[in-house]
């Protein structure tokens, strides 16, 4: 190549030396400054993130301290001394009058310091304790002995008195972060509202002023400034290594080059072989740049798996951590957990898709067939996810997230794959957000139908045309979203068959969607408990550090429990009162009981399994906990034999009552009362029972226990054969069954379900 006088002389690399210092310098701070920027603004979005939490958090408190104090109202109200004080006259109540001190001396403690009781034209019937300047009015309106607000005749009104102190002490038990605070709002109770059957009349300085812990924010702040000014430094020098590497690397060759090429163009015959060498270069470049842009795509899938891959590490720091936060509410380490599970899916999801890429398609769905299949409990499943996407869409105040689970939803397994299906479940609440347009309701359900488990979210958004609807299940198509791939609906429908399920979706515009998930039912694994069965008069000891939970047993068991089942509640709130409870004991009296006992006790050294190992409780305790979706502790809990339930499906658990089944010395089954009366007479204090008509025994047949002998005529009335009858008992799961006939043995086939022919004689005459 030749070079003549045509170039441009006034090619100045000082000044392009000294633009591109500019640039780079201002490219750096601007780039800091952004950081900084967005840091400050980010901090002071969570501290007031933080503030409305705390807000929502001094509410919820307040609500369980009210129920707690108007559940120990609500049990001294509807006590029968307290009732029949009531209701009786001058003379009797003078009778009464000790045991009803006695009875209200079990409530004059705590923060609750005394009580006076008016009757309906203000004359005052008694007073207990002492008073103060705060306290509570309420009406006291019954209807059968039991206390209604709403329908029943109000025949009292009681003041509670109360010590200011005492209430906060107690608000601080229930949450430990809780102090005093003379400048923030005040909690009170409204007037004539209604709260466990109690109408409030009114209230005088029952104040609550009270405030959560707040995080500090300003070493964080510090820490971010400290950081980002240590970035700056950085920045600095990496400046000035810039500015050394382009004169050496850069300017000086140039400039060296320039000054050749002048001093090579006055001698006319110059060839710059150094020129085609960067041609060459520049071309090399070129094709390397192609190349790359092919690879574009598995090089983003590469990055994103070895970010997965790095942050493996610290999610199980987070996991140790969360084990061992017992400092914190069950609610909060259940909401650590899950959120941490769902990293580890997606951080694992990546790296299965790294080693599964498809160099072809941009649109490829990689095989989540890798991931293993496992019988899991849909409802939690489902219920923590809910939670996730409740705390995500938080911002949108129209949007409801609502779950329609029931006791019919509790213990539907399937075999599924858990990554898949929440991966799923989410894809499609995130639709029917879109869909909602900041406001409306998404409703979830499950529900069994025969064998199969069927799954619907439902929401009342725009709804899809007609047109549409048939093709948002083939690969590609979506429906008004901006950059939407339309795998979502397709991905679900591929894994919902792969799973042997059914995947349904129907639409109405203007009116709402619907999206069906059938799948196959799975049996219950050995830790879980699909019914909670409690014998007549037994005992049931509840064992949780969360006041909510004993509430929620508490509601179950007085929606069924009847007085003539003679069954005991008792509860605790920590091993060490359990422990020594069970020390104090008979030990006669500790038999029939049935333990519901939490994992988790906050600040104490016996968890669950410790308690029931100690106290030798196996076969009569049942965890109720929320970490049975840990795989590692369902497996110690089954090597144990421990029995489970999840503690946010403790709701919805079947309730069944077991009444104790008969057991005669002989059922006998014969038409003839001749028999009978042979049977009864020479019974003496055996106990027997008798029937003429099978049928009738057929129908009382569930009071019997399965291991009561059964004799049976061969000839009953009606042409009716014992033979037949019988193989229906064998069938119902009884077992000692024989044929009380005349005929010999060996005029019957043999039968497997009788256990021997005999005459008609009562067995225990020879």
């Amino acid at each position: 190549m030749i070079f003549r006088k045509s170039y441009d002389e006034n090619v100045n690399l000082n000044k392009i030396k000294k633009n591109l210092n500019i640039i780079t310098f201002i490219s750096i701070f601007s780039i800091s400054f952004l950081i900084i920027i967005i840091s400050l603004i980010g901090t002071f979005q969570l501290r007031n993130q933080n503030l409305k939490l705390i807000s929502e958090k001094k509410e919820q408190v307040f609500k369980i301290y009210l129920q707690d104090l108007f559940q120990r109202l609500l049990l001294l109200s509807n006590s029968p001394p307290f009732i029949d004080y009531l209701y009786s006259g001058t003379i009797s109540r003078q009778e009464l009058e000790n045991d009803l001190l006695k009875n209200m001396g079990h409530y004059v403690r705590e923060e609750i310091i005394g009580y006076q009781i008016y009757d309906p034209s203000f004359e005052r019937i008694i007073s207990v304790g002492r008073t103060t300047g705060s306290e509570i009015l309420l009406n006291l309106c019954y209807i059968n002995n039991s206390l209604n607000a709403n329908i029943g005749r109000c025949v009292a009104k009681i003041h509670v008195y109360l010590d200011h102190e005492l209430v906060l002490k107690k608000i601080k038990e229930i949450e430990p972060s809780a102090s005093i605070c003379t400048d923030c709002s005040a909690f009170q109770i409204k007037d004539h509202q209604f709260i466990n059957n109690f109408e409030i009349i009114g209230t005088k300085n029952f104040k609550i002023p009270f405030t959560l812990h707040i995080n500090d924010y300003s070493q964080m702040l510090v820490f971010i400034l400290a950081s980002l000014f240590l970035m700056m430094i950085i920045s600095g020098l990496n400046f000035y290594f810039n500015i050394k590497f382009i004169n050496k690397y850069l300017y000086f060759p140039l400039k060296k080059l320039f000054d050749y090429v002048k001093m090579g163009s006055k001698n006319d015959n110059f060839i710059l072989e150094e020129v085609k060498e960067i041609v060459e270069k520049i071309d090399e470049l070129k094709n390397e740049i192609r190349q790359n842009e092919k690879i574009k795509k598995q090089d983003e899938i590469v990055k994103l798996a070895q970010v997965a891959h790095d942050i493996k590490s610290p999610l199980v720091a987070l996991n140790a951590f969360a084990a061992n936060a017992s400092e914190l509410p069950e609610e909060n380490r259940i909401w650590v957990r899950n959120a941490i599970q769902r990293m580890q899916d997606i951080a694992n999801s990546l790296i299965l898709k790294h080693q599964e890429i498809n160099n072809n398609a941009d649109e490829t769905i990689i095989d989540e067939a890798l991931e293993p299949y496992s019988v899991q409990l849909l409802t939690c499943l489902i219920n923590a996810l809910v939670s996730e996407k409740r705390m995500q869409y938080r911002d949108f105040l129209g949007v409801e997230i609502l779950e329609n689970f029931s006791s019919s939803s509790y213990g539907l397994f399937a075999n599924i794959q858990p990554k898949e299906f929440k991966r799923v479940i989410s894809n499609l609440i995130n639709n029917a957000v879109e869909a909602l347009n900041e406001k409306g309701k998404i409703t979830l359900d499950l529900q069994l139908s025969y064998d199969k488990v069927i799954f619907s979210i439902t929401d009342n958004g725009r709804g899809i045309p007609p047109d549409v609807l048939p093709l948002l299940t083939q690969r590609g198509a979506t429906f008004s979203k901006e950059g939407g791939s339309g795998l979502g609906l397709f991905h679900a429908k591929t894994v919902s068959e792969r799973w042997g399920g059914q995947f349904e979706i129907s639409s109405e515009v203007n009116v709402g969607t619907k999206i069906l998930i059938t799948l196959p039912k799975a049996s219950e694994p050995q830790w879980f408990i699909s019914t909670l069965n409690i014998y007549l008069k037994s005992t049931v000891v509840i064992i949780d550090d969360d006041a909510s939970i004993h509430n929620i047993w508490n509601e179950r068991f007085q929606n069924i429990l009847k007085k003539e089942y003679h069954i005991k509640i008792i509860h605790f709130t920590n091993p060490t009162e359990v422990i020594k409870w069970h020390t104090t004991e008979k030990e006669g009296d500790l038999k029939n009981i049935l333990y519901l006992c939490d994992y988790e006790f906050i600040n104490h050294k016996y968890n669950g399994i410790d308690l029931i190992n100690k106290l030798n409780i196996l076969e009569d305790a049942i965890l109720v906990t929320s970490r049975f979706e840990e795989e590692g502790f369902r497996d110690k809990c089954e090597k144990l034999g421990i029995k489970m339930i999840p503690k946010n499906l403790s709701y919805y658990v079947p309730i069944k009552i077991i009444v104790e089944k008969e057991k005669p010395h002989a059922i006998l089954i014969d038409d003839e009362l001749y028999v009978h009366s042979i049977w009864n007479l020479s019974a003496k204090e055996r106990k027997i029972v008798c029937y003429q008509n099978p049928n009738i025994f057929l129908n009382e047949i569930d009071k019997y226990d399965f291991e009561t002998p059964i004799y049976i005529d061969s000839c009953l009335a009606n042409e009716i054969k014992g033979e037949e009858v019988s193989k229906k008992i064998f069938d119902l799961g009884f077992t000692e069954i024989y044929l009380a006939t005349s005929f010999d043995k060996n005029h019957f086939p043999k039968m497997h379900w009788i256990k021997g022919v005999r005459g008609k004689d009562p067995p225990w005459v020879k």
